[in-house]
Parts: C-alpha cells; structure tokens; sequence
C-alpha cells in the first residue's frame, strides 16, 4: 500500500493496481488541503477499510452511486466511518513510537523502534 496526496482537491481515495503477476498493490491518495496528522490518521484508517473490504471480506465496494445521500449510506461507508474510531488510539500510538525513538537517541540505547 502506497500513500500519497491527491491532486484533487477535497478528495481522498483507494484505487487498485491489478498486475498480470495477480499481485494487488493499492494507493491511497489524501487530500492535499489537509495538513492535520490526525486527519490523515483517520483517512488512512477509512481507505485501509476499503482495502480490507475488498481483499479479505469480499465484499463489492461500489464506486458508482446516483448521490451523495447513495454513497454516504452505503454499508462499505458506513462501515469505514466506524473504522475511523480508532483515529485516536493509533494517533496516541504513532507519538509514541516517535517519543521512544528521541528516548532512546537521547541515552544512547542502540537501535530504535
């Protein structure tokens, strides 16, 4: 899984890469306005659902809706919003991680996390 900033204002999205080897390879691309770590935390989570959704739930992720109200209540968004709840955890996680790095840069501690 790649991420990178979308060129398209106000958009974020997973797209899958089918190659003839049948390895899948997706990109997520965020929204390049947003510049809130915790948004793009959240982004990330909702965009990884999908990816999950399709490769080990086997579920059809629609992506042709007829408006906005279609898509928002679709169960494959409503069910990536709810993975969005663990924005938080993974927030406080991820400062951790770089807390330990600057500890152990600090007191000389050898290879970091």
């Amino acid at each position: 899984i790649k991420v990178h900033k979308s060129t398209v204002k106000g958009t974020s999205y997973v797209f899958l890469h089918e190659s003839a080897a049948s390895c899948r390879s997706f990109t997520i691309k965020l929204d390049y306005n947003v510049d809130s770590l915790y948004e793009n935390i959240k982004t990330i989570l909702h965009e990884f659902r999908h990816i999950m959704q399709h490769t080990f739930f086997k579920c059809d992720v629609e992506v042709d809706f007829d408006n906005y109200t279609q898509y928002y209540n679709s169960p494959t968004e409503r069910d990536a919003r709810r993975c969005e709840k663990i924005a938080p955890a993974v927030l406080k996680a991820y400062r951790g991680i770089l807390k330990s790095k600057e500890i152990f840069g600090k007191y000389e501690l050898g290879t970091h996390l």
